[in-house]
Order: structure tokens, then sequence, then C-alpha cells
């Protein structure tokens, strides 16, 4: 038996094979499933694993998910079942990947005012052939590009490492590079599935420079860094009860939100954890209401990068990275498991707004009650939890929590 490994990026690499179509009759309870839903409820479960020490996290819920969603389709028995229950994926049909491919398109844009880029790519050892109704279903559902390459060689396998990270580089705007580190790829390699994603949107109202001030930003109740804070009066969506404040600044266009919740108390990090859940989340956006608001906010920059798979089988995902690991939709030998799940991201917030970036590489390989005064006050001088939203479909596409300058 031929050893092969294989990378996702939000890259995803990975193996090949599937059976001869996707099946039309999932589990019952999973036929409804919304991609979005999957996508915000494993984001929230995913930072309450990731935000555990303290610092800074950021992460895009919808790249990983989409990069998953790449092997799951490839996925069947026991191990199909734990991408559906930590994944929160619907039936591995065709129903639910179409809906992720509709999904991609609604959240999508292209306009002068804001981008929001999602791409995919395939990139496979030459002469190695996955099933065509896998290649066939990626291309429909996915939409990405394949490329021949040569793992094997050891040159040629560096040159190929080269041109995924060029590729995903140019993807997300120069901001997400060497995402396949030297030594990753080896001659086992065959194949490998790169998902990247890049967002840039512009304040609906940008925070001028000159009102920019020194601040302390308070890592806990004893200890501040000084930073520059961007300040700003103007009507957002606000929420506030006895414990937190939240709101919702928008971007030009209101196609995409940045969403932040803040402690009423100087807390220091995962705080967040255990206070605010998808179902708090949700139930914020239904109480939200327009206020004149003094917004207080850190400019900021961080850049992170994860090795997920310690995170995944926290979560409860097992089989998918063990010999009993089955992809038999991928590959007829079923000799394919995940070996390694990269995540990097990027994000800067700044006067003018937000860029963000992220790419998830997937590394497969053989087995061996509300207060409400006129105007409001919102100063982020202490950790924080923030989002950047799509509004029509409500898909968290970055998440993160900024807890020290």
């Amino acid at each position: 038996m031929n050893k092969f490994n294989i990378l996702f990026l939000s890259i995803l690499v990975f193996g090949c094979g599937i059976k001869k179509s996707i099946p039309q009759n999932g589990i019952q309870n999973q036929e409804e499933i919304q991609f979005n839903e999957s996508v915000n409820q494993f984001g929230f479960e995913l930072f309450k694993t990731i935000n555990t020490n303290e610092g800074n996290s950021f992460f895009s819920p919808i790249s990983i998910s989409s990069a998953m969603a790449m092997a799951y389709l490839g996925a069947d028995g026991e191990t199909e079942k734990e991408f559906q229950t930590i994944m929160h994926f619907g039936s591995n049909s065709s129903v639910f990947h179409k809906r992720i491919e509709e999904n991609t398109e609604s959240i999508s844009s292209a306009d002068s005012i804001n981008l929001f880029r999602i791409t995919n790519s395939i990139w496979l050892q030459q002469d190695f052939n996955l099933k065509n109704d896998y290649t066939d279903n990626l291309k429909t559902y996915y939409g990405g590009n394949f490329y021949s390459v040569d793992f094997i060689d050891d040159s040629n396998r560096e040159q190929s490492r080269e041109r995924i990270n060029e590729w995903v580089k140019k993807e997300t705007n120069d901001k997400i590079k060497d995402i396949i580190p030297y030594g990753t790829l080896t001659a086992q390699t065959r194949t490998v599935l790169v998902n990247a994603v890049y967002f840039f949107g512009q304040w609906n109202q940008p925070f001028k420079e000159k009102r920019n001030t020194q601040m302390n930003f308070f890592t806990d109740e004893n200890s501040s860094v000084k930073t520059t804070f961007m300040n700003n009066t103007q009507k957002v969506s606000y929420y506030e009860n006895e414990e937190i404040q939240c709101i919702e600044i928008p971007y030009r266009g209101n196609k995409f939100s940045l969403f932040a919740a803040l402690a009423k108390d100087k807390v220091s990090g995962n705080w967040y954890n255990e206070k605010f859940t998808i179902d708090d989340f949700l139930e914020v956006q239904d109480s939200f209401k327009n206020f004149d608001v003094d917004i207080s906010l850190p400019k900021f920059k961080m850049e992170t990068s994860y090795q997920l798979i310690p995170y995944f089988q926290e979560m409860g995902m097992q089989e998918a990275f063990t010999n009993k690991a089955d992809f038999s939709r991928m590959r007829e030998k079923n000799d394919l498991k995940i070996t390694d799940v990269i995540h990097k991201a990027f994000v800067e917030v700044n006067e003018k707004g937000t860029e963000a970036a992220a790419a998830t590489a997937v590394v497969m390989g053989v087995k061996s009650a509300m207060i409400s005064p006129e105007k409001k006050t919102f100063v982020a001088d202490h950790p924080f939890m923030f989002m950047i939203l799509e509004k029509e479909t409500n898909t968290i596409l970055f998440m993160g929590e900024f807890s020290k300058p």
C-alpha cells in the first residue's frame, strides 16, 4: 500500500475517493440543517475550546467548516457521524452540499464597497486519480480549480509547497503566508485541498484619526497596558443587561457588521466561554435597539495559528485521526486518515474599517433586563469578544477575543 498525506487549508489538504454518488437519504433529523447554522454552532464551541488560555484568539468558523466539509464529502460510517456531531453538519447528501454552495454564493461580495471572497483549490499528485464522483462533486459544490503537482520528488515537492503557499497568499491579499510549513509535505503526500477566505470592509461611519486617544486597556482588574483607542459617536444596534454590553457596528452597505460583546466588569480572559453562548448571541440580536453610542474601540492587529487536531479531539472527534477512519467515499481502498489540521488567521481593525483573512489545512495520510437611557457608551478597555458577520444569512465569518494589546 502506497503511503500518502493530504492537507487542508481553510486550506484543506487531504486524500481521495468517494462512493459512486452522494446519498439522498441522510439522517432524517438533519435534513433541514442550514450551513450557516452549522458554522455558527461549531464556531461557538470551538471558541470555548480554543479560548482557554490568557491572550488573544481569532479564527474563521466559515473557513474551517468549509475545509472540513470537503473532507465530510468523502466520509462514511462512524467517521461521517463524528463530522455530523462535532461540525453540526446536515446529512451527507447532495441537498446539504448544495446548501453550502448557496451559502457561499450568498455571503460573497465583490463590489466597490466591501469584499468577502471564499475560494477553494485542489492540488493532486500527477497521475494520481481520485474517484470521479468525488472530484465531480467537489467541482459542483465547492468550485475549486484542480492543479497537477509532484509531491514525490524532493525538489518538485518543495516547488509544489511554494505554489500552494503562493496561491493562498494571493487569495488572502498577502495576509496568510507560509500556510504549509517546510516539512509538512512528504513523499507520501498525494493531494491537498485548500480553502482561503478574505474580507475587507469599510465602516459605514469611519473613525477619525484626530479623535484617537491613548488609554489604558485592562488585561485584568489589576493590570493595564497603554494602547491607541479609536473614538466615534454613531447610531448602532445596542443591547445591555446587568452583566454585558453588546453593539453591532455596520460596514458600508450594511451587508456585513462587527459584533462586539463586552463584560461590564473588568474581567480577565475566558469570561465569555461561560457567560456568552450561541443562545445568548441570538437572544441579543433579537433584543437589539438603535441608540446613539459613544464608542471607544482599540485599534489592533493580530495573527494567529492553530494546530486543530487536539481541539477537535477535545470536542469529541476521534476516529477521523486514527486507522479506524472511514473515508471510503474518497478512495475505494479506504486507506486515509486525517493527520493534521492547520488554521491561520489575520485581522486588522483601524479607522477606515477591517481587513481579515484565514486559511485552514487538513493533512491526511494512510492509516498506520434592558437599561435604556437616550445615549449609551461602549468603552472596550478590557477583554472583549468580537465577530464579523454576514447579515443576510447571519453567518459568523470570523470570531475571536481581544484581551491583550
